[in-house]
């Protein structure tokens, strides 16, 4: 449902960017045979520019649906408590055990609340499982579906950045497996731990 929307979306600011830039950067690009790691540019200026990257976002990889409904909840639960039917007492008493369990009930916005969820966890675990590290960082990720969000502020923005904390350990492995030789691989790790060399790049300096 959403997703067909931040798809169609996402073309329109791959199109703009192309326009503004005279490059493709948030499409995967075409390189010699002896080159590899086609969507490196195209992920890495997705990156916040503290972390190297561009701050160039699409809309896609969010979680817009999911932060929309957890803010539903808490206005559901102070303006219209006649809907404790419906959503049960635990989800309008703060449970966090019990706040999402009515949305097991097969409706469209049920389904896509839980698989949207599901899917930004499998995400996680995905980037986990290739990373391989010894001591993976704490994440809202690790919620249960019937759970998350609660008294959790700001819920869109702390899913975000425990992806972006993995993607951007993600990006630099993968710079740092290209040839010693490729400006892919420079530029990125050139900057990565200069704050005013990403500000300068990135287009945020500051007097």
């Amino acid at each position: 449902m959403t997703r067909k929307l931040a798809h169609a979306m996402d073309e329109t600011i791959r199109d703009c960017c192309l326009e503004i830039y005279g490059c493709d950067l948030l499409r995967d690009q075409e390189f010699p045979d002896n080159l590899k790691d086609e969507s490196l540019t195209s992920e890495r200026v997705q990156l916040k520019i503290s972390q190297g990257g561009g701050g160039l976002r699409l809309t896609e990889p969010r979680a817009r649906f999911l932060n929309s409904m957890s803010l539903a909840l808490i206005v559901f639960r102070h303006a219209w408590p006649s809907l404790v039917s419906v959503f049960g007492n635990d989800s309008f008493q703060g449970s966090e055990e019990h706040r999402w369990i009515h949305f097991g009930t097969g409706s469209s916005f049920a389904t896509e609340l839980r698989d949207e969820w599901i899917d930004l966890q499998r995400r996680r675990t995905d980037l986990l499982d290739e990373l391989q590290l010894d001591k993976p960082p704490a994440s809202i990720l690790e919620t249960p579906v019937d759970s998350f969000g609660f008294e959790k502020k700001k819920l869109h923005k702390l899913i975000m950045d425990s992806l972006g904390t993995l993607k951007k350990f993600q990006i630099t492995q993968r710079a740092q497996a290209l040839p010693p030789d490729d400006a892919r691989r420079n530029s990125y790790l050139a900057v990565l731990h200069d704050k005013i060399a990403r500000m300068l790049i990135g287009g945020k300096s500051r007097p």
